[in-house]
């Protein structure tokens, strides 16, 4: 359920935050938590719309 995965992000983005671990390896299983992440990072990333869109 997203919103589950959602949840468990938000605690997982504080664990990350608190130094002790950089990264996070996500299982074939979080297709929809990798998925969403990426778009976001694209977003971030992307100077224009048109960019984040691609």
């Amino acid at each position: 359920m997203l919103l589950e995965d959602v949840t468990s992000c938000e605690r997982v983005q504080h664990g990350l935050e608190s130094g002790s671990k950089d990264t996070m390896i996500l299982q074939d299983a979080e297709m929809l938590i990798r998925h969403s992440l990426h778009v976001l990072d694209r977003w971030v990333k992307a100077d224009r719309v048109a960019d984040a869109l691609r």
